[in-house]
């Protein structure tokens, strides 16, 4: 029982998983009191900061309390904006216990239709629209890719105004700058944040899964990470996120770019300094970020293994920390390790 309430899986809104969770802030309040409005929310917080437990806790709150249908849309597979707006469609039809209708009204198949085409997405919409009209339903849209809720939610904004839908929205804060340019900034009438855990937030995260009084006078800023922390040392979790906290202030004493670095290490596990997206949200050049991170290596914070990824061209280098992160895996790529000494 211990092993699956320290999971790192976000929350369901199942009646186990209820007992759970435990609101940050307001955010859970401000999205309720917001949809109830029938208002159009951005949610958005840190990687691990518990965007999807807080989809999932509002979705049992209207299922609870609120007679319109409410869907949640798992919208990470989405590739464009018809393949989002038929994932609406179908959790909504799922919600209503409705068939997925296998063809469109005018006979050829939707998946037949060229991927994006106007023709596509105008019949995603009109079937939409369609199937909203008698009660307005409410959509949670979760881990849809950044460059396509821009598209979605700014240059289509104006036919989605035109379905009686409420749309509240996932994001995560290193993409607002994408989900946000305009005209999408318009589109959403409120946007909710989710804040990090305040000590007593943390505290009860943690009494709650393990059943006990934990202190934590010091959390970490996520729940992902408190839970990873926790993981490690389920007695004393606060010992275990201290190694968390060394490694950031060995970072900061080698300055604010690796401090930046260290953070987003935290974040997502392992760094290139061929990755693009990476460079956007530190703000610097390949050759600053490989810089950097040949430094961090230097001091025992990082090691690296050079990925190949099975098609031509050089393997990347990426690093992680020296010390092993909980969560942290074989990805199936082939790979070499790299141990201090022998940095090329």
């Amino acid at each position: 029982m211990t092993r699956f309430r320290l999971s790192a899986r976000p929350l369901l809104d199942s009646e186990t998983d209820a007992s759970l969770f435990v609101p940050l802030g307001h955010s859970f309040d401000e999205l309720a009191s917001a949809t109830d409005r029938g208002y159009t929310v951005l949610v958005h917080g840190a990687r691990g900061s518990g965007r999807t437990t807080l989809l999932r806790a509002l979705l049992r709150h209207r299922r609870r309390h609120d007679g319109a249908p409410t869907a949640f849309v798992q919208a990470s597979r989405a590739r464009t904006p018809s393949e989002t707006l038929r994932l609406c469609r179908e959790a909504l039809l799922d919600v209503l216990g409705t068939r997925v209708p296998d063809h469109s009204p005018d006979g050829p198949t939707l998946e037949a239709l060229p991927s994006g085409t106007p023709r596509s997405v105008s019949s995603e919409l009109a079937a939409l629209a369609e199937l909203c009209a008698p009660a307005r339903a409410t959509f949670l849209v979760d881990n849809l890719d950044a460059h396509l809720a821009h598209r979605l939610f700014g240059i289509g904004r104006d036919d989605l105004w035109e379905v009686a839908a409420t749309f509240v929205v996932s994001a995560l804060d290193e993409d607002l700058p994408i989900v946000l340019a305009p005209p999408a900034d318009a589109f959403f009438e409120a946007r909710v944040v989710v804040p990090p855990p305040t000590r007593s937030e943390a505290e009860e995260i943690l009494a709650r899964r393990l059943g006990r009084k934990v202190e934590m006078p010091d959390p970490p800023p996520t729940p992902r990470a408190l839970l990873d922390a926790a993981r490690r040392d389920p007695e004393d979790p606060a010992s275990a996120d201290a190694e968390r906290l060394r490694r950031l202030d060995e970072a900061a004493a080698l300055g604010t770019s690796a401090l930046e670095v260290a953070r987003l290490l935290d974040d997502v596990g392992s760094v290139s300094a061929a990755d693009a997206e990476a460079r956007d949200r530190l703000g610097v050049s390949a050759a600053r970020l490989s810089q950097v991170l040949a430094q961090m290596y230097d001091e025992n914070l990082v090691t690296y293994e050079d990925v190949r990824g099975g098609g031509p061209g050089r393997p990347r280098r990426r690093y992680r920390w020296a010390t092993p992160v909980v969560g942290d895996g074989d990805d199936g790529e082939a790979t070499t390790t790299g141990m201090k000494g022998d940095r090329r």
